[in-house]
């Protein structure tokens, strides 16, 4: 989809049986949301800051956040689907990516401690992917928070060790406004675990996204990677946003 995207879903909010550690420590904010369409797989979780649309196309059996959008400004993002995931392994340089080759296997939605929402969907491998699963995570805090924060597990079940030699990942691009006479931009931190690699400002035909090469061996039948977190903030009263990576979601939280 591109463009305005309209409301593809007003189904009941998914039961709370579990709670998760907050994205932040702020306490008595209006509590995020997350709605889920089995219809058509598709989840929208936000808060009073910023949405969130997410959707399975079962055609190409992908996974992709379609847009992501700030409630108080004139920004919003996309994901273009050929920049999902890209995860690359050794030994024999397979790739999976998020755009292909996936099934869908279930959903889950938790709350945390102060009122945010934590959204994970359960992919199993097929075809080129097979033998591989994969929990994508999204997470926004209550209130007016504005960030939202993206990060995954990847499971080896094949009978092979494995090492994830780079990942592609939360790659947003500006979609443009046609109305609008605003220069929108974003801007986006490369870290790895060496440290800073690259920070700068990209225009709205540019897209930014984090790139790591954590070099994690996998075990056969079981070994997981878990990712860093990848948190997007949209700033100056939403009309800007950026993109910077942490091990720490405590760090994010607080604006680190």
């Amino acid at each position: 989809m591109r463009g305005i995207i309209p409301v593809l879903l007003a189904t009941v909010m998914i039961p709370m049986s579990a709670v998760a550690k907050p994205l932040n420590t702020r306490h008595n904010e209006k509590p995020a949301y997350c709605y889920y369409n089995s219809n058509n797989l598709t989840w929208k979780i936000g808060n009073d800051a910023l949405e969130a649309v997410i959707h399975f196309k079962k055609l190409s059996n992908s996974l992709t956040p379609i847009l992501l959008r700030a409630k108080r400004g004139p920004i919003r993002l996309e994901t273009p689907v050929q920049s999902a995931a890209v995860i690359q392994l050794e030994p024999g340089d397979q790739t999976l990516s998020l755009n292909k080759d996936w099934a869908f296997s279930w959903q889950t939605v938790l709350d945390t401690t102060d009122g945010g929402r934590i959204l994970t969907v359960h992919l199993e491998g097929i075809a080129s992917n097979d033998g591989w699963a994969i929990e994508e995570k999204y997470e926004v805090g209550p209130g007016a928070s504005p960030r939202i924060a993206n990060y995954f597990t990847l499971i080896n079940h094949s009978d092979k060790n494995a090492t994830v030699n780079s990942v592609t990942f939360s790659g947003w691009k500006v979609i443009p406004q046609k109305k609008s006479k605003m220069e929108q931009r974003t801007s986006a931190l490369y870290i790895s675990d060496t440290g800073l690699i690259r920070q700068g400002d990209f225009d709205m035909s540019k897209m930014i996204a984090c790139k790591i090469n954590p070099l994690t061996e996998l075990s056969r039948h079981g070994g997981r990677y878990y990712s860093p977190y990848a948190m997007l903030t949209f700033t100056d009263k939403g009309k800007s946003a950026t993109l910077a990576l942490t091990q720490h979601m405590d760090r994010i939280a607080d604006g680190d």
